[in-house]
């Protein structure tokens, strides 16, 4: 009787510390959400201490170091992701923003080849490559990678407004205005502007869905162009089908 008495402690503990780290993640975000990033990186350095391996925190971590321009922290705790998680495409992403911003463009360029390949589907991921691209001069890539992008969702102002951007800058007339006009179309169809895409996220244990991608600006050939900047990630989904972990 006092062994179920106590197992039934231990079980409703448990639960009682899941639910407490679930609220410790969700204020972390929303303090980063509102630019609070020191209060922020305060409760995800508790929500480490008390869960090392859970890389919704260690994204969020990246997230804040790269938005406070501490870029060696930034790699580090997306290294730390890659670790709980080596194929966790976004913490490749974030990695591949801090070589960018060092102009270690090769480094960058492996590290959003390598996201994308670990996930098709991963748009912000061909966002990057395709800036990255702009930057070491592969114009042509760089269109490549924003029609892929476009293919998973069609919807996007943003990809849709660079890749027009682009096409003007390569001298495609026709096709930077056959991107316009999609763009005016779906516009009026009350597509709406996915500039930034928010998602409540879900992120005890590591597992949410997919959250807010947080812009920074940087000096890159992007910004001659108009297109948009390196594009952060500090949550993912699908997360529990892709533990090896």
């Amino acid at each position: 009787m006092n062994s179920t008495t106590e197992q039934v402690t231990l079980e409703d503990y448990s639960e009682y510390t899941k639910h407490q780290r679930a609220a410790l993640a969700e204020l972390a975000h929303h303090e980063y959400q509102k630019g609070n990033y020191e209060r922020a990186e305060q409760l995800s350095m508790e929500l480490w201490r008390q869960d090392p391996d859970n890389t919704g925190c260690l994204l969020l971590l990246s997230s804040i170091h790269f938005q406070c321009r501490r870029l060696d922290k930034s790699a580090h705790f997306s290294k730390l992701a890659i670790k709980a998680n080596p194929v966790l495409a976004e913490a490749y992403s974030n990695l591949g923003n801090v070589y960018k911003e060092r102009g270690q463009l090769q480094l960058a360029l492996e590290s959003y080849r390598h996201a994308v390949q670990l996930k098709p589907d991963f748009i912000d991921g061909y966002v990057n490559l395709a800036a990255a691209l702009v930057a070491a001069a592969d114009l042509e890539g760089a269109v490549q990678a924003y029609v892929t992008a476009l293919h998973f969702n069609q919807d996007l102002y943003y990809v849709r407004s660079d890749l027009g951007n682009l096409l003007k800058a390569l001298g495609r007339m026709e096709e930077a205005k056959v991107q316009s006009n999609k763009h005016m179309e779906r516009s009026l169809c009350g597509a709406g502007c996915d500039d930034v895409m928010i998602h409540e996220p879900d992120v005890e244990g590591g597992r949410g869905r997919c959250g807010i991608l947080m812009m920074a600006s940087m000096k890159t050939a992007c910004e001659a162009l108009g297109l948009s900047s390196a594009r952060m990630i500090y949550s993912a989904h699908r997360w529990e089908s892709q533990v090896p972990v």
